[in-house]
């Protein structure tokens, strides 16, 4: 019986591989393109990539940027501290992240992708939404939607207003502290 391992990791790392490419051309084409206007033969152009190659990994451009804003997401929030109580905290590390310039942030925000399909902020605050009542888990999805449709008007704004400010807006609006309701 042949050992089959070093071709199974070759496909492993190959796949990964193609993988990134894909990413990577898509962020490439998402400096100079509005998302809508992409298509998967330009993101194939420009990764380097067969068809078969891309669909062999995604099933969609949709899919692909569902995993760059994945990243974007954990690279985001991964600065932030461990907050459980405190949403003012969790408001400003997201205002923070935007105002400081990441590039990530600022291009899924500049190429016209909906708020929703950016920051996944839901996982953030999925400590707020456990073991909690229908009234508050809804409570905190439309914080989470909220928030994510404010950060995307801040930023097409031209950022004002601090992320100081912004956070406290929020905490305004939205309370400062996780509640039950």
């Amino acid at each position: 019986m042949s050992n089959t391992r070093p071709l199974q990791e070759a496909n492993t790392e190959s796949n990964r591989l193609t993988r990134e490419a894909i990413r990577t051309g898509l962020i490439m084409l998402m400096h100079n393109n509005k998302y809508d206007r992409i298509t998967v033969t330009d993101i194939i152009k420009r990764a380097g990539v067969s068809r078969s190659g891309f669909y062999r990994n995604y099933q969609s451009k949709e899919e692909v940027l569902d995993e760059v804003a994945g990243e974007i997401k954990v690279m985001v929030l991964g600065e932030c501290p461990d907050i459980t109580m405190d949403l003012h905290e969790r408001y400003l590390c997201v205002f923070n992240a935007v105002a400081q310039g990441w590039g990530s942030v600022e291009l899924l925000l500049g190429a016209d992708i909906p708020p929703e399909m950016t920051l996944r902020l839901e996982s953030y605050f999925e400590d707020a939404l456990n073991g909690h009542n229908a009234k508050t888990t809804y409570y905190y999805s439309a914080l989470c939607s909220s928030l994510l449709t404010i950060v995307d008007s801040w930023y097409k704004g031209g950022m004002k207003e601090s992320a100081e400010e912004m956070a406290d807006l929020m905490a305004e609006i939205f309370g400062g502290k996780l509640k039950e309701l």
